[in-house]
């Protein structure tokens, strides 16, 4: 939440200063996220009496490390590509790319609220509980609240499609129809992430077969 709130602050200055480009932007987020890295240390060192400090470091790190760097490297791209594809296709004009960009981008915010009850329950999957019909039943129950959400999501977003160039201005006309086209990657994308945590909880349950195995049928 501090990393998002940090990010929206320094393009929010920045709009208001008319100095919202690529470099100042990354100045200023290199820069704030410095400070803010800072501050959780004095956080923690005030509160905890434990500093966060560097320290060594061998081969078993490294290798976790790049697991989920390659993971989370692969899910910007998959997130991604499909900009830079609209890019090359339409090269003659910047104009469908960058309204396709903004589009996107508000579709996304519309991940956010499962996206953040995904990461608060993800260790709730991970406990084996009741063996094998507790994660499904868990799965099941996260996933009708995420379907509840998104059929929300998508009649908001149908209705509220042709305000964006009212709000932002000529630039964004065309981006009504992309926006209703792309909303539904919420429910698609925001439904599929309890099953596949719930699947995480499997793995689990099976590496602790005493917790489940009064459940078996």
């Amino acid at each position: 939440m501090m990393v998002t709130i940090s990010r929206g602050a320094v393009m929010l200055g920045l709009a208001a200063a008319g100095h919202l480009s690529l470099v100042p932007l990354a100045v200023s987020q290199a820069s704030a996220h410095a400070v803010l890295a800072f501050l959780i240390h004095r956080w923690h060192e005030v509160l905890v009496d434990h500093p966060l400090r560097p320290g060594r470091f061998g081969l078993a790190e490294v290798k976790s490390s790049s697991v989920y760097a390659v993971g989370l490297s692969a899910i910007s791209v998959q997130n991604s590509y499909d900009q830079v594809v609209m890019k090359n296709s339409h090269s003659a004009t910047d104009a469908v790319p960058g309204q396709y960009a903004a589009a996107y981008r508000m579709v996304s915010l519309g991940l956010m609220p499962m996206t953040a009850i995904a990461a608060a329950t993800h260790t709730d999957f991970l406990d084996a509980g009741e063996g094998r019909t507790d994660q499904v039943a868990r799965s099941a129950k996260f996933a009708k609240l995420g379907a509840a959400y998104s059929i929300l999501f998508c009649i908001g977003a149908f209705l509220a499609a042709p305000l964006v160039p009212k709000l932002f201005g000529s630039d964004f006309e065309g981006t009504e129809n992309m926006i209703r086209l792309l909303a539904p990657l919420v429910p698609l994308r925001g439904i599929g992430t309890f099953p596949m945590n719930g699947l995480l909880g499997l793995v689990a349950t099976l590496c602790e077969p005493r917790s489940w195995s009064g459940a078996r049928s």
